[in-house]
């Protein structure tokens, strides 16, 4: 099978050399389920921790270019704090502990550039965008 780009580095996934394996229970999927729900991270000295919910799931790569990475947030442990694990070719993994995963960015969309124009406009301040400076 073709192998693509490597993606470590990009996108947030952490280096080869800055990650941890780590086991992840997921409980059989259903009929109509197309993504593993991991319920239980185990770090290699057999500490555990429950997750309580996937907050998102996003792919980067692709399966036929056989690099695909799955990055899945979820709220771990009884303080239910936000953490990242990541799915690569069936192993589960982490971020070494001090190496920090960017969280993707919210998007500035155009509709709400827009919409700022116009609330500028009707306050007397004019062009409210970073391309069209107050006149």
């Amino acid at each position: 099978m073709f192998k693509g780009r490597d993606l470590s580095g990009t996108c947030g996934i952490p280096r080869e050399s800055d990650r941890v394996y780590v086991a992840v229970e997921c409980p059989p999927r259903g009929l109509n389920d197309d993504v593993d729900v991991p319920k239980r991270l185990i770090w290699p000295d057999g500490r555990s921790w429950p997750i309580k919910s996937t907050a998102r799931h996003v792919e980067h790569g692709r399966t036929v270019f056989g690099n695909l990475v799955e990055r899945f947030d979820v709220f771990m442990g009884h303080t239910g704090e936000l953490k990242t694990i990541w799915r690569q070719d069936g192993r589960w993994f982490v971020a070494k502990p001090g190496h920090k995963t960017p969280r993707p960015p919210l998007l500035h969309t155009p509709r709400k550039e827009a919409m700022e124009n116009r609330a500028g406009a009707r306050l007397g301040r004019g062009r409210t965008s970073r391309n069209h400076p107050p006149s």
